[in-house]
């Protein structure tokens, strides 16, 4: 996996950059939002002006990786095993959105931290 990863993320990082930097000529103004989970992992979020973690109990975790990638339980432990901790990286975000709750809950939290981003983006 860390073969994987070190030969792949940086063509991610690349390519990341090379998007937000069209949608910043496009848009000026607008919020660019990258969803990553392996982005401490990468070595990308302390390039980012803000992170946002975005995350839910641990059996919620595994409950929901199993059912949206398909996988075993041995197999999404070991996705997840290979991530920075939860507590590590909402230690580090700027912002966490809890998503143990409801959709709408997240949905609530996550409009809540919007208009702070507009905010930062329109002082550059």
């Amino acid at each position: 996996m860390r073969a994987l990863n070190a030969a792949l993320h940086p063509r991610i990082i690349t390519r990341v950059e090379e998007l937000a930097r069209e949608n910043r000529a496009r848009h000026p103004l607008g919020v660019i939002i990258i969803d990553a989970a392996l982005i401490f992992e990468s070595g990308i979020g302390g390039t980012l002006r803000k992170v946002i973690v975005v995350w839910c109990r641990p059996e919620q975790q595994l409950e929901r990786l199993m059912s949206k990638a398909r996988l075993s339980r041995e197999e999404a432990e070991q996705r997840i095993g290979a991530q920075m901790p939860p507590e590590e990286k909402r230690r580090r975000a700027d912002y966490v959105i809890d998503c143990s709750g409801s959709k709408g809950g997240a949905r609530e939290q996550a409009e809540a931290i919007y208009p702070e981003l507009e905010r930062i983006v329109a002082e550059q």
